[in-house]
């Protein structure tokens, strides 16, 4: 009998190294969702001969999709749905082990976010990181979930619980971020000025054909970067100088040498510009507002950003920095 993984046992599941081995080894989806959990005596062999189950922390939360079974034990927790979920939203990472794919882990943990916890945590899993608590993260060479099929699963669930708080999440979110910094800094330059942002937007590298040069980064030298270009000229381009930018936060202000200097030269050649600032200066409000004039000049567009919305912005960098410190 399988048991299927959800919600947060689902998340820390994800954000384990092992996790992209565990997917690509079983190469299965399925739809089909538990009726029933294990016995308590068939869970403890399961977890104790389950690679995956033993990294878990407990109790393991398990998705049925029958309340029948009401027995529980300090090894699992049961939720009980009777939704159908869209075709293959559940992978397989065991003999016996399902778990919800990312985008669908996403929707149910925005059940009970805000719409900043919401947008870190999807950058996060369309990002080149994963978090371990309070402000430590290791780098993952490879994103889980793109943006657009984190879309595709907020659409078909229209209605469903998180999908409304997912919804607001999205335009906040960013692909490829490599670091808890730069999904931050993310957040903030795309989230509309009347809500303490910058109203600018990040372009996913997978919508427009660039996600394996991305992809290729990550996995060489562990380079993310918040990809915006320049709008066309009837959504408020004029001039500009580059085809768009490319934002990267570093920990501190020294080069990483080599493999920086190789980025920046294969960005120059699509017609990209780099701009790398250091973690402080993203925490910072007047870097942040120099910046977002910078790449409002570079791409063409006018400058939006008014003293009348500052408090707007402390308020949301203040409530960003606080999701990292939770």
């Amino acid at each position: 009998m399988d048991i299927l993984l959800t919600h947060t046992t689902a998340l820390e599941a994800m954000r384990l190294p092992e996790f992209p081995f565990f997917v690509r080894q079983w190469d299965e989806r399925t739809s089909e969702i538990p009726l029933k959990i294990p016995k308590a005596s068939e869970m403890r062999e399961l977890v104790e001969s389950d690679p995956l189950l033993r990294r878990l922390s407990r109790p393991i939360e398990i998705l049925v999709s029958s309340d029948a079974t009401a027995h529980s034990c300090p090894i699992f927790t049961r939720r009980v749905t009777n939704l159908i979920h869209p075709e293959d939203s559940y992978l397989r990472v065991g003999e016996k082990v399902l778990i919800v794919c990312p985008e669908l882990a996403a929707i149910q943990m925005c059940r009970r976010a805000s719409r900043a916890e919401g947008a870190l945590l999807m950058s996060e899993l369309c990002g080149c990181y994963a978090t371990h608590g309070p402000g430590a993260a290791e780098t993952r060479r490879e994103p889980l979930v793109k943006k657009r099929e984190i879309v595709r699963m907020v659409n078909l669930m229209s209605g469903a619980h998180g999908t409304r708080r997912a919804r607001e999440a999205i335009p906040l979110s960013c692909e490829h971020a490599a670091s808890q910094a730069e999904s931050r800094l993310a957040a903030i330059l795309q989230a509309p000025p009347a809500s303490g942002g910058y109203g600018l937007r990040a372009t996913p590298p997978s919508e427009v054909g660039l996600g394996h040069l991305w992809d290729e980064w990550a996995q060489r030298d562990g380079e993310g970067g918040i990809l915006m270009l320049r709008p066309l000229p009837q959504f408020g381009a004029s001039g500009g100088t580059v085809r768009g930018v490319v934002i990267c936060c570093r920990k501190d202000a020294g080069s990483s040498g080599e493999p920086e200097d190789r980025w920046v030269a294969e960005l120059e050649r699509l017609g990209l510009e780099a701009i790398v600032i250091t973690e402080r200066e993203a925490a910072d409000l007047c870097c942040l507002d120099e910046l977002a004039r910078d790449v409002r000049a570079r791409l063409g567009m006018i400058d939006v950003i008014g003293s009348g919305t500052r408090e707007k912005r402390l308020e949301l960098l203040s409530e960003l920095e606080r999701v990292n410190e939770s």
